[in-house]
């Protein structure tokens, strides 16, 4: 084989299989939409103690007041996260 039919071989080659990728993942179907959970869980952690607790105290706090301000703004969807 010469080189310009390597490269023609290998061009439809990965045409042929972005075309499927493309058909097959747009057309998967969707999801039926469900019973929407009580409240979404967001776990983060934060270490308090030990060399970064310097530096995730702060940051604990922070998302904590985040979360309550998104939840009073209406949360995803009308449903509150919960940090953990």
């Amino acid at each position: 084989m010469n080189k310009e039919s390597v490269r023609k071989s290998m061009l439809l080659s990965v045409t042929a299989l972005v075309s499927l990728a493309l058909a097959f993942g747009c057309a998967a179907p969707k999801a039926a939409p469900g019973a929407k959970p009580d409240k979404v869980v967001i776990h983060h952690f934060g270490d308090l103690s030990g060399p970064y607790a310097a530096i995730t105290a702060s940051a604990v706090a922070g998302f904590k007041d985040y979360s309550d301000w998104f939840n009073a703004q209406g949360g995803i969807d009308g449903v509150p996260i919960d940090d953990m």
